[in-house]
């Protein structure tokens, strides 16, 4: 029998054979050689015997294999950001298509999110789902929006979505009614509806409002620092290309004034342009020609002299008093009393400054200057005390001015009380009285000899002047919060409204002027045709008739 070759009897072994040869072969087959075989032979549960620098690296793929499975895959992606990021904010901006303004009110659902548009056309939708969503944009008038977006943690903003007008346009300007100058801003809005309109670059609100046409809708139009307006008009579908209607508004504040068209002398409210009359103190029967009233820097209150008291003296005449009326509260307080002459002087912040006299050279305290505080409880300050009489009493914002002469019998000159503290002191010391005023806080005084002084209450001092002035502004004055200077000045023959030099009326007789409301406008009183107030726009130097007013039998009597 032929042997076998050895090669040929290995190769014959039995398996176990082998793999115990292979495993006592020697030190010529590294450790790391045998692991991997052994690894590769056994199922992965084997886990626990990888070497801790396997084990990272195979965390590390894992972990790199499902990142490129989320980011290939746009549904595995958008459960994993649910998953780790929550849900998304969104912000939807929706406009008109035509006329690319804001629609608000306009109902949004994003997915299983629901919202509504501000002002600005804009929503703010929180709790959104990652992915692809359906989103509908509802509005009266419009046409509805459908369309697909989808949210991602990149976007989260939408729009504008632009809404398609299906209903009966209407075109809006609004004008300031004193002016008569275009609003820029403002909105209108449907009554009685959620729809409105804000206006575009052009000043024209276009607001597309529900089917039929030919009737008739009330409309609203809202602008900051204006009154609302209401008025009713009719939709007609040739308004497409018309122009737009022009509707006037008024601008915020109240004017107060005396009014006897109820047979009393009444204290009246009404807005600038003498709409919304109503009567804030009504008159007792008692008041006698020479009521006054005058109006706070505020508007909140104002201070009123009469004899509505009905309250008479020894000779028998009706004694005047001094009220204050807080507008807000609509309640009238006695504060002053006792002398049968008050004269207002005017205001300075919440104080009132008045002049009370006694017509009797030869008591003491003939004369008095005086002041009412509204905002410490309207308690009473008395500045200074004349057996004689003042002259060129001036009130320049916080400083007041008077003179004595020399028929006075007591001192001479020129002097200045600080409303706010009470003090005083002399600022010319010859007989001299006021001229003109030739600024908000700057005044001219003349002495017997002619040579004039200006007083400046910014620096409380006196410079004597080498040159006349050449202001022209006399006692009929009036100083705004910004230190604007207004006067009257016969021009022509017709007493005129100066602002800074400048004319701003025109043929209306000015006979008081009432005072600044804010910066741009002054309301005046003239007698040319009646007795009627007036507000003027000073930079358009357009004129509007508030009211006719009681009329006091002198503009320069007082009680």
């Amino acid at each position: 029998m032929a042997q076998l070759d050895p090669d040929e009897k290995d190769s014959t072994s039995t398996e176990a054979e082998r793999e115990q040869k292979e495993e006592s072969s020697g030190p010529e087959k590294s450790q790391q050689y045998n692991a991997a075989v052994s690894l590769l032979k056994k199922p992965m549960h084997k886990w626990r015997e990888l070497t801790p620098k396997a084990k990272l690296l195979s965390a590390v793929g894992v972990i790199v294999l499902l990142s490129l499975l989320v980011f290939v895959i746009p549904s595995a992606r958008y459960a994993a950001l649910n998953l780790t990021m929550g849900t998304q904010t969104v912000e939807v901006f929706v406009v008109d298509k035509k006329t690319q303004q804001p629609i608000d009110k306009a109902n949004i659902q994003f997915g299983d999110t629901m919202g509504e548009t501000d002002e600005e056309g804009r929503a703010i939708l929180e709790g959104v789902d990652f992915g692809p969503r359906q989103i509908t944009v509802e509005k009266g008038a419009y046409a509805d929006f459908s369309g697909q977006y989808t949210v991602d943690f990149r976007v989260d903003f939408f729009g504008p979505v632009e809404l398609e007008p299906t209903g009966v346009p209407l075109k809006i300007r609004a004008v300031n009614k004193i002016s008569k100058t275009s609003i820029d801003d403002f909105q209108v809005a449907l009554k009685g509806s959620e729809l409105s309109a804000r206006s575009n670059d052009n000043g024209i609100a276009e607001l597309s409002a529900p089917p039929p046409a030919e009737r008739e809708v009330d409309v609203t139009v809202t602008a900051d620092g204006y009154w609302e307006k209401t008025f009713t008009t009719e939709l007609r579908l040739e308004r497409e290309s018309s122009k737009p209607g022009v509707v006037e508004v008024v601008p915020e504040g109240k004017h107060y004034f005396l009014s006897n068209r109820t047979g009393t002398i009444d204290l009246v409210e009404a807005n600038l342009d003498g709409s919304e009359r109503t009567v804030v103190v009504e008159g007792t029967g008692d008041e006698k020609p020479g009521t006054q009233f005058k109006v706070s820097p505020g508007g909140d209150c104002g201070a009123m002299i009469s004899t509505r008291a009905g309250e008479r003296g020894p000779s028998g005449d009706l004694l005047p008093a001094l009220y204050i009326v807080n507008f807000q509260q609509r309640t009238i307080e006695r504060v002053d009393e006792g002398a049968p002459s008050f004269q207002p002087i005017g205001w300075s912040g919440n104080q009132f400054i008045y002049q009370i006299n006694y017509r009797d050279a030869g008591r003491e305290g003939n004369q008095k200057l005086k002041s009412v505080d509204t905002a410490s409880n309207n308690a009473l300050e008395t500045y200074v005390v004349t057996k004689g009489y003042f002259q060129g009493v001036t009130l320049l914002q916080d400083k007041l001015l008077y003179s004595l002469t020399q028929n006075e019998r007591e001192k001479i000159g020129t002097f200045r009380i600080d409303v706010d503290n009470g003090s005083e002191k002399q600022v010319i010391d010859t007989s001299s009285h006021r001229t003109k005023i030739t600024g908000a806080k700057t005044a001219i005084y003349q002495d017997d000899n002619g040579v004039e002084y200006e007083y400046s209450a910014e620096s409380d001092s006196v410079n004597e002047l080498q040159q006349p002035s050449e202001s022209v502004a006399g006692s009929d004055f009036t100083v705004s919060g910004k230190g604007k200077v207004a006067w009257i000045e016969t021009r022509d023959g017709t007493r005129t409204l100066i602002v800074e030099g400048t004319a701003v009326t025109k043929e209306v007789n000015v006979s008081d002027i009432l005072r600044w409301h804010g910066e741009d406008y002054i309301i005046y009183h003239s007698t040319k045709d009646g007795s009627t107030d007036y507000i003027v726009h000073v930079d358009s130097q357009q004129s509007l008739e508030i009211s006719d007013t009681y009329e006091r039998t002198s503009r320069r009597h007082h009680y």
